[in-house]
C-alpha cells in the first residue's frame, strides 16, 4: 500500500478534511490554478445524471463563491456554492456515516439545491430524488486535471493517489460481496494492515454493510427497516429498527415479558483475514427489562436452535439473547442474506 501525505497527516478518515479539500478545488480563486475546471467537471457529471442545474448556473454566472460550514438556522452545510443571482447549491458530504433524505429536505427548505456526495453511493438511500455523486466521480474529475509542478500540484497528486488506493479497496470489497465465486482474499494484505488503524477497518466494514442494506432492499427488505452503526468496542452492525413479524411462540413470549426483539448482524474482523475464526455474529437482541427470564423461556421453547443462548448482559441499548457466528466464507451478499434469513426463521419472518 503506497503511503501518501494524506496518510502521514492522518487526515483521510476525517470528513471535514475532505470537505475542505474539495471546496479548495472548487474555488476558482485558489492557488491550484485550475480556475473552475474541477467544479465544471463535476457539474458535467451531474448533467449526465439528469441534473443540469449546476452546469447552467456556472455558464450563466461570471463569479461564484465556494465555502464550507455555512450556517442555515441551526445547521451548517458541508460545502456550499453560492451565486450572485441563483439559488445556492449545498453538497452534503458523507465519508463514514449515512446520509438521510430528511437532511437533504431541510437544505431544500432553506432555499438551496441539495446534492448528495458519498464516499460510496450506498451511504445515501436508494429512493432519494436528489442528485447523488460518489468519490469515483471525484476521482474521475481529478484524473482530468494536470497538476502544476509546484507544492499545490503535489497536494492534488497526493490526494488523487490517496483516493485511487482507497477506492480500489472499496471496489475489491464490492466485488467480493457481489460475486459468490470471488476469492475470499483479505481486502488488505497482512503486511499492509500495519498502516490501517482499527477505525479505518471499521469504516470499510461500514461501507460493506451499507452495500448489504441496499442488497436487502433489492430483495424486498426495505433499507428503511435497518439501522446501521459502528462502535469502538462492539464493531460495526446493522439491526432491524421496526417491529419484527414474530412467530406465534415468540409473539407470546415477548408479550409475557413486555419485551421487544430485534435482529442484529455484527462484524468484528470481517474482510481482513482468511483464518477460520468468526468474522462476526448474527444476534437476536431484546430491550426487555427482565431479559434473563425471557432468555430462560426462550431456551425452553427452542432448545435445538443452532447457536448459543447468552445470559443477557446488557451491551448498548439492548441485551443479546441468542447468537450464531458468521465467517469470511459467508460474506458474499447472497450467501449472507441466506444465512440471515435462516438465523431469523425460528423467531420471525423477514
Amino acid at each position: 500500500m503506497n503511503r501518501t501525505i494524506i496518510d502521514v497527516l492522518k487526515k483521510g478518515s476525517l470528513e471535514l478534511f475532505h470537505s475542505d479539500m474539495l471546496r479548495w478545488l472548487m474555488d476558482e480563486t485558489e492557488e491550484h490554478r485550475h480556475k473552475r475546471a474541477f467544479l465544471n467537471l463535476l457539474a458535467t457529471t451531474l448533467s449526465t445524471k439528469g441534473f443540469p442545474n449546476l452546469s447552467d448556473a456556472l455558464k450563466a454566472s461570471p463569479t461564484y463563491t465556494a465555502i464550507t460550514e455555512f450556517l442555515h438556522r441551526q445547521e451548517r452545510t458541508d460545502i456550499e456554492i453560492q451565486f450572485p443571482n441563483h439559488q445556492p447549491f449545498v453538497i452534503e458530504n458523507k465519508t463514514k456515516s449515512l446520509g438521510t433524505i430528511e437532511q437533504l429536505d431541510r437544505y431544500a427548505a432553506y432555499g438551496t439545491q441539495p446534492i448528495a456526495l458519498g464516499f460510496t453511493a450506498a451511504l445515501f438511500p436508494t429512493q432519494t430524488t436528489y442528485p447523488v455523486l460518489d468519490y469515483h466521480d471525484i476521482l474521475a474529475a481529478l484524473n482530468q486535471l494536470v497538476p502544476a509542478n509546484d507544492r499545490w500540484g503535489t497536494l492534488i497528486s497526493e490526494y488523487r493517489d490517496f483516493l485511487t488506493r482507497e477506492l480500489n479497496i472499496l471496489d475489491h470489497i464490492t466485488h467480493r460481496a457481489t460475486h459468490d465465486n470471488a476469492p475470499s482474499t483479505p481486502v488488505i494484505q497482512k503486511e499492509e494492515q500495519l498502516n490501517y488503524r482499527d477505525n479505518d477497518k471499521r469504516v470499510l466494514q461500514y461501507y460493506y454493510l451499507a452495500g448489504f442494506r441496499q442488497h436487502l432492499t433489492s430483495n424486498g427488505i426495505p433499507e428503511t427497516n435497518w439501522e446501521l452503526g459502528k462502535h469502538e468496542i462492539s464493531g460495526v452492525w446493522i439491526a432491524t429498527k421496526i417491529p419484527l413479524a414474530l412467530t406465534p411462540t415468540f409473539s407470546n413470549l415477548t408479550t409475557r415479558h413486555s419485551a421487544t426483539l430485534c435482529l442484529q448482524l455484527e462484524l468484528h474482523n470481517a474482510l481482513f483475514s482468511t483464518d477460520d475464526k468468526p468474522a462476526g455474529e448474527f444476534q437476536l437482541r431484546t430491550t426487555s427489562g427482565n431479559a434473563a427470564a425471557l432468555a430462560t423461556d426462550c431456551r425452553t421453547h427452542l432448545p435445538q436452535t443452532t447457536g448459543q443462548w447468552f445470559p443477557c448482559t446488557r451491551a448498548g441499548r439492548t441485551n443479546k439473547l441468542f447468537g450464531a457466528p458468521l465467517y469470511e466464507t459467508d460474506l458474499a451478499y447472497d450467501r449472507l442474506e441466506d444465512r440471515l434469513r435462516a438465523f431469523a426463521q425460528p423467531f420471525c419472518a423477514l
